[in-house]
């Protein structure tokens, strides 16, 4: 697939699976393209550079590669999926009371 109509695919498809390493980088740099905020999971040495790529990278801990973990911009230690979601609900409610204080200084 070219990259014009792998650009155009991205637009409707949301799921992906069972691709290969170097379709993994493409799709991450077809969304970056689109303008949108990327984030991959990963934990193997060929997950890397899409972890890398992407605005946020996320390797798994327990069991993932020192490669991935080095690549990636968070790190799971419990290696479950349902932290991010904490951690993002915990991140949100950070800044929002860090945006109240700004205000109220």
């Amino acid at each position: 697939m070219s990259d014009a109509a792998l650009d155009e695919r991205t637009k409707t498809v949301r799921v992906f699976a069972r691709i290969m390493p170097e379709q993994k980088l493409r799709l991450v740099n077809a969304f970056k393209n689109a303008g949108e905020v990327v984030a991959m999971t990963g934990d193997g040495v060929n997950d890397a550079p899409s972890l890398k790529a992407a605005h946020i990278g996320i390797a798994m801990g327990g069991r993932g590669t020192d490669v991935a973990r080095e690549a990636a911009s968070i790190v799971l230690l419990d290696d479950d999926f349902g932290s991010i979601v904490k951690a993002v609900r915990l991140g949100r409610r950070i800044y929002d009371n860090l945006r109240k204080a700004m205000n109220y200084l």
